[in-house]
């Protein structure tokens, strides 16, 4: 086996892409979720203590 054919085989190796299973996506997507609440509640946080600084 030559060199150059040696390189085109990792090379098609590395084209595949496993699939994620149903776990994996839902794992993902309460990841984002997550991630999102967090920053809706530390937005609102903030908006509530400079509100009350700015009422007065």
């Amino acid at each position: 086996m030559s060199r150059k054919e040696s390189q085109e085989k990792v090379v098609k190796e590395k084209v595949t892409k496993k699939k994620k299973t149903s776990y994996e996506k839902r794992k993902l997507a309460m990841k984002i979720a997550g991630w999102l609440m967090a920053i809706v509640m530390l937005f609102g946080t903030l908006i509530s203590i400079f509100g009350m600084l700015l009422y007065r």
